[in-house]
């Protein structure tokens, strides 16, 4: 599994579980979010979308734990440090954030958003909306370098409902969100653990 497309799945939760959350006020310092996921691969050349599905933990300020259940087992951790991916219970992929700059503006833009402050977002991103559903394309200069996406398309309730991720070759990931959750914390002690791991 390569780093790119697993981050474009992440790029997407973290931007828009803040950004698109219709009241954005409902989200305070030490809230979590939780819920599942069925993400569909549309890869030119396949008849068939490539389907995963699994759950998520979006603690904001310290980080987020996206889990692949199915077809295979796959936690991949993104905090302010950086990005640890681990399989089968070994550490296959740790990425300090000094790696990829961009992660660190991911994190400046979804802090701005759950704060209500889109303006934030549109430094980086032409920003569109239409009812329920918002678009996001990356302004040429808005330090976004190496961002692994052409456009998000999302649709949102109390949270984000769908996102479709569309690349420059014509592939995209539609990713259905269920079961979402908003809760005061603490943290489970698992889940802190990995945030912990993921931040050394």
């Amino acid at each position: 599994m390569t780093f790119h497309r697993p981050l474009a799945g992440l790029v997407a939760l973290f931007l828009l579980i803040g950004a698109a959350n219709a009241d954005p006020t409902t989200i305070q310092p030490g809230d979590i979010v939780r819920g599942r996921f069925v993400q569909e691969r549309h890869l030119q050349g396949f008849s068939k979308p490539l389907i995963s599905e699994g759950r998520f933990v979006l603690a904001p300020g310290e980080g987020l734990i996206w889990t692949v259940q199915s077809p295979f087992a796959v936690t991949t951790v993104v905090t302010p440090a950086g990005l640890l991916q681990r399989a089968a219970g070994t550490e296959s992929l740790r990425l300090p954030v000094s790696h990829a700059p961009m992660m660190s503006r991911l994190y400046q833009m979804l802090d701005a958003a759950l704060s209500g402050n889109l303006g934030a977002m549109e430094i980086a991103f032409a920003v569109t909306r239409d009812g329920n559903r918002l678009a996001l394309v990356p302004l040429p200069n808005g330090g976004t370098t190496a961002m692994p996406f052409q456009r998000l398309d999302i649709e949102v309730g109390q949270f984000v409902e769908t996102v479709e991720i569309h690349r420059q070759e014509g592939d995209f990931d539609r990713i259905r969100f269920s079961d979402q959750r908003l809760s005061a914390g603490p943290l489970e002690p698992d889940e802190a653990a990995l945030l912990r791991s993921a931040a050394r």
